[in-house]
C-alpha cells in the first residue's frame, strides 16, 4: 500500500499494530449498545494487536497530514451534501476520528465524541471535527450519524484516507493549528477520558495560528 505519508504508516504498523479488514473473517461479539452492532472483524494473525492500554497516546513524527476532500453524508450536519476539507478553517486544531459505518462500537463512540464537541460549545469554535468512516457501507450509515451533527466523511479509493494516513478504526488524530499529528490514540474513551482530550485541544488552542 503506497503512502504518502510514511511516517504515520511506520508509527501505527510498528507502534499500535493497526487492525485491519479481513474480507470473510468470523464476526466476534460486539460490545453491548442500546442499537444492534454490525459485524466486526478481528484483526489478521501476522500483525501485533493494538496497545493493552485504549487510552495510550503515542507520539507521532511531526509531519503535516494530508489535506483532503470528501462529501459528508450525515443529514443532519450543517455540511451534508457538500465537499468537507480536512480542516474547515486554516488554523484550526483538527480532530480525525476513524470509524467503519458497520461497527456498532465506532457508532456509539461516534455518539459520544459528538456529546464531548456539544458540551465545549463556543470553546471548540477553532476545532475542526470530522468523523472518516473507511467502509462504504451506506445501509450502516445512518447508525453510525445517528444522534449528532458531525461531518460523517466516507473514505474513497482516490482520497485513501486509509492508505495515507496509515488509519484504521478507533484512531483519533489530533492535529494542531499547522496540521502536524500531535496526538494518536487508538479506542480513546470519549466518556471517561474527557478531561485529558480537552487538555490536548486547550494546549493546541493556544498555540498561535501559522
Amino acid at each position: 500500500m503506497s503512502s504518502r505519508f510514511p511516517s504515520i504508516v511506520t508509527m501505527v504498523g510498528a507502534v499500535l499494530g493497526a487492525t485491519a479488514l479481513q474480507p470473510g473473517s468470523a464476526q466476534a461479539t460486539p460490545p453491548a449498545l442500546e442499537r444492534p452492532a454490525a459485524a466486526f472483524h478481528p484483526p489478521p494473525t501476522h500483525r501485533p494487536p493494538p496497545p493493552d492500554d485504549p487510552a495510550d497516546t503515542c507520539a507521532v513524527v511531526p509531519e503535516v497530514a494530508p489535506d483532503f476532500q470528501l462529501e459528508d453524508v450525515n443529514p443532519t450536519s450543517p455540511t451534508y451534501g457538500a465537499l468537507v476539507d480536512r480542516t474547515q478553517t486554516p488554523g484550526d486544531v483538527t480532530m480525525l476520528y476513524i470509524a467503519l459505518a458497520s461497527c456498532g462500537h465506532c457508532q456509539a463512540d461516534t455518539d459520544r465524541l459528538g456529546e464531548l464537541v456539544d458540551a465545549q460549545g463556543t470553546a471548540w469554535s477553532e476545532v475542526s471535527v470530522r468523523v472518516i468512516a473507511l467502509d462504504a457501507a451506506l445501509e450502516s450509515l445512518p447508525e453510525l450519524a445517528d444522534g449528532h451533527d458531525l461531518p460523517i466523511l466516507v473514505d474513497t479509493p482516490d482520497v485513501d484516507i486509509e492508505g495515507r494516513y496509515g488509519a484504521d478504526r478507533w484512531y483519533l488524530y489530533i492535529l494542531d493549528r499547522s496540521g502536524l499529528p500531535r496526538h494518536l490514540h487508538y479506542e480513546p474513551d470519549f466518556s471517561g477520558e474527557q478531561e485529558r482530550l480537552i487538555d490536548q485541544v486547550a494546549t493546541l488552542l493556544a498555540e498561535d495560528r501559522p
